[in-house]
């Protein structure tokens, strides 16, 4: 039996959903990718805490969590964790903006006048910008 997909109000996709979470008091779905992320975050901060017994939980739990994840997940945790704060984008990112800078193109060049021209400012106006 396969689930409904609709749309992650997280990550924006049509995915099957898993869970939800409170935004404003009102519960929003979302999808297994971003359901667990939330609960992995969740489980992080619980290994800070002040108390023992929630550290303990919270590891036992973080490290279920990732075994039934998968390896794919572990090493998108990994490589996000590895490549914090340089600004690298993974391949994936970087296919998506490429992608998405190539629809924006074609649909630009579906509206460009039929001569061919494209519609350039001015050189005065290009002038004032520089």
């Amino acid at each position: 039996m396969t689930q409904a997909k609709a749309v992650c109000a997280r990550c924006g996709e049509a995915k099957p959903l898993s869970g939800s979470e409170f935004v404003k008091g009102k519960a929003v779905p979302l999808c297994a990718d971003c359901h667990r992320a939330k609960n992995l975050a969740t489980m992080i901060r619980m290994l800070a805490s002040d108390k023992e017994g929630d550290r303990t939980s919270a590891a036992d739990a973080f490290i279920r969590t990732l075994q039934n994840a998968g390896r794919d997940v572990v090493n998108n945790i990994a490589e996000r964790i590895e490549h914090f704060g340089n600004g690298a984008l993974s391949e994936t990112e970087m296919q998506e903006i490429y992608d998405a800078g190539m629809e924006a193109g074609l649909r630009q060049q579906q509206h460009a006048p039929a001569n061919g021209a494209s519609q350039m400012p001015s050189g005065r106006d290009m002038a004032m910008y520089c």
